[in-house]
């Protein structure tokens, strides 16, 4: 038994060796990872000619970890380089938005990296089908992307001009409450200290007819919404989106918010003039700020576009100037 014992634990030891090893090797020189791409279009066909670049977090070192390639008839792409863990890629064509991916690498270890001849590289390729979106019928709107907008005061709604991009009188240009905003408060208590923090934001629309909703989006593409306004979506007069306790996005890249504001409504409900827009991830807001990825607003009333034209940014130059390395040149 003794034997045994002493025999499995020297296996034990020798494999635990090996492992870090091989976990040493692939740190010091990378490892071969092989992207294989399938790029189709919406209507399930495969698109030829489709530019893909990928590029890995973390190359090895002196070693070049991206590679560039083209999809053939069928739409399929190889991509191969050294690396050291994840990264991302890009897909690119005339004529429809770009998508671009993080790609995921499994853990160093003897079941996912074999050697090869003159290197290491993962057993498994990383495989992925992906569907570009065409570009159709961008619109000129206005677009602000806001980093760290300061709420005036906390726990109070206040009004936000989206044609002004800025809070009303008397804290800032704006004129129309087109959606009023509320950062809701909680004392927390850490050791012997107590701290006031942001718990939720509130969206409020005043007027009848006007309210927002979330949407699923299109976190890969370019155009991460849809392309126009689905007229079935139920609009919300508030939505109140919780903090998270630890830095997180309040609303993450996988869905969008929908508005509509300044609308006129006729006795029966019906809405007969409104203006829609959208709202990109809103990342924070646990302290006074309020970081969202951008704001969008189509000026046409009725037109129920999305598709954010970055060449036409209709927002005021002098807002455009104050938000100077804050253009929003996304559709």
């Amino acid at each position: 038994m003794k034997q045994w014992s002493i025999l499995v634990a020297m296996v034990f030891l020798s494999s635990g060796c090996q492992a870090n090893n091989l976990l040493f090797d692939v740190w010091r020189q990378g490892a071969i990872a092989t992207l294989e791409l399938h790029v189709i279009d919406e209507k399930k066909q495969p698109l030829e000619g489709v530019s893909a670049s990928a590029e890995s977090w973390m190359p090895a070192p002196n070693k070049n970890g991206t590679d560039e390639a083209v999809t053939d008839e069928k739409g399929f792409v190889r991509l191969s380089f050294p690396c050291i863990t994840d990264g991302h890629y890009r897909l690119q064509k005339e004529g429809y938005y770009d998508t671009t991916r993080s790609f995921a690498m499994p853990s160093v270890n003897t079941d996912t990296i074999e050697e090869s001849l003159l290197s290491y590289k993962w057993k498994q390729s990383y495989v992925q089908e992906e569907t570009l979106r065409p570009i159709k019928a961008p619109a000129p709107m206005i677009a602000y992307q806001l980093f760290d907008a300061i709420v005036p005061e906390r726990d109070k709604l206040i009004g936000f001009d989206l044609w002004k991009g800025d809070w009303v009188a008397p804290y800032g240009v704006g004129k129309c409450e087109d959606v009023k905003i509320r950062l809701n408060t909680e004392e927390r208590q850490y050791g012997k200290k107590i701290k006031r923090e942001t718990t939720s934001i509130t969206f409020f629309f005043p007027q009848q007819g006007d309210g927002i909703c979330i949407c699923e989006a299109f976190p890969f593409s370019a155009l991460r919404s849809a392309y126009t306004v689905d007229q079935s979506l139920h609009f919300h007069q508030t939505l109140t989106l919780k903090v998270p306790a630890f830095p997180h996005e309040v609303l993450p890249l996988s869905h969008y918010l929908v508005f509509r504001v300044r609308s006129e409504v006729a006795d029966d409900g019906t809405i007969l003039k409104t203006h829609y827009g959208k709202i990109y991830p809103i990342i924070d807001a646990r302290g006074p700020e309020l970081t969202i990825g951008a704001i969008y607003l189509n000026p046409r009333a009725n037109d129920t576009n999305l598709e954010f034209n970055p060449k036409q940014n209709q927002a005021a130059k002098s807002q455009l100037r104050r938000y100077s390395l804050r253009r929003t040149f996304a559709p």
